[in-house]
């Protein structure tokens, strides 16, 4: 493996790995079915909201997956949020924008 090609050392539930691969121009499929980084972070997302909204803590795999996908920024925007600096405002048109106060 090059450090071209992309992939985490292990899967999101129920999604198979991919890697990307600059040499055949497009994705190798590692199993059945070929998943595309956006669905990978959505079900990443989506598993995370599920242990807040049951009221546990994120895991720990799953913090190393945020930051695998996104870098350190990462664990500093989830650090902002654990401090309350973020607001979400909201128009009464619907427009909504995020206000982080460092």
């Amino acid at each position: 493996m090059t450090s071209a090609d992309v992939t985490s050392s292990r899967p999101a539930s129920g999604l198979e790995r991919v890697r990307s691969s600059p040499s055949t121009g497009g994705e190798r499929r590692l199993g059945a079915m070929a998943v595309t980084l956006p669905e990978v972070v959505e079900e990443l997302l989506s598993e995370m909201a599920a242990a807040v909204q049951d009221g546990t803590r994120i895991s720990d795999e799953h913090l190393s997956s945020l930051k695998f996908v996104f870098g350190s920024s990462a664990i500093q925007a989830l650090d902002l949020v654990d401090r309350e600096s973020v607001t979400l405002i909201s128009s009464p048109s619907g427009r909504r924008v995020y206000q982080v106060e460092v």
